[in-house]
């Protein structure tokens, strides 16, 4: 899998528009920056951006297929509602 910020965005939007996310007002993915890292030693992290806003960055050397691309997404969504 090719990861790409486009693509780390459209899982984040899935992701949001399903339970129980949906219901936990987590700002719109437009809102959220994604990058494409290249880490080993993990497989997504998460923090608050410069302005207040979140940044999502995950490793295209550990998230090679959908199904972990969206273990991961939902880990990091899970630290922006706490």
């Amino acid at each position: 899998m090719h990861l790409t910020p486009e693509i780390l965005r459209a899982a984040y939007e899935y992701l949001r528009a399903t339970p129980p996310y949906r219901r936990w007002k987590l700002p719109d993915g437009e809102a959220v920056g994604f990058r494409v890292t290249q880490h080993r030693d993990r497989f997504g992290q998460c923090w608050p951006a410069v302005g207040g806003s979140w940044r999502i960055d995950v490793s295209a050397r550990l998230v090679g297929t959908s199904d972990t691309l969206i273990r991961t997404m939902a880990h990091e969504m899970v630290h922006i509602r706490l």
